[in-house]
């Protein structure tokens, strides 16, 4: 069983489905898809590993729930951060301030979400590039807003910005610099021009 933090079966919750989403969260990022079991799942809820199909049809499925429930958590703290900034830069800055912190924070959501879509070729696989869209809307509406002219910049500026980002936990040492001194960085080396 996975020792990183607190042992699931520690504080046994009403809702399986949840602990069940928490369990593979936990073992995705831990050790990939591929190699995660149903019965590793099963096992760190403390349920028998035919239990899990009450709640999740397939692997696939439990995977792709946990990257929806990533991808919710991410879309609701980037949409509480940029009410408040004024100018689209200042949003644009609190939407990527919030986006680093939650990847780089270590949750295990988050990081299944950066790192882990499944290589199948399956009609579920929609609903995980549809999430992500969603999600990316908010940075492309942002974007938009700096007023840099063409679609085209606006695209290529919102996958050099979300690249960035989500390459970041692979090379952030938490005793550097902060996700906001790197988010700030990152837009500070952005030169914005009108057309």
């Amino acid at each position: 069983m996975l020792q990183k933090k607190a042992i699931l079966n520690a504080q046994p919750r009403s809702d399986n489905r949840l602990n069940l989403l928490d369990a593979a969260a936990l073992r995705f990022c831990a050790r990939g898809y591929d190699g995660t079991s149903m019965r590793d799942i099963a096992s760190d809820v403390g349920i028998k590993a035919g239990s899990i199909y009450y709640h999740f049809e397939s692997k696939t499925e439990l995977l792709i729930a946990v990257h929806e429930e990533g991808i919710r958590r991410i879309t609701s703290l980037v949409s509480t951060a940029i009410v408040t900034a004024n100018t689209p830069r200042d949003r644009l800055k609190a939407a990527m301030i919030a986006h680093l912190q939650e990847i780089l924070s270590g949750g295990d959501y988050a990081q299944v979400v950066i790192c882990e879509l499944p290589r199948i070729d399956d009609p579920r696989r929609r609903r995980l590039i549809d999430a992500r869209n969603e999600y990316e809307l908010i940075f492309r509406n942002l974007i938009k807003d700096l007023g840099i002219g063409s679609e085209i910049k606006c695209s290529q500026l919102r996958f050099l910005i979300m690249g960035a980002m989500n390459w970041s936990p692979m090379w952030f040492n938490s005793d550097g610099q902060s996700p906001e001194e790197i988010a700030i960085g990152f837009l500070d080396l952005i030169t914005v021009t009108t057309d």
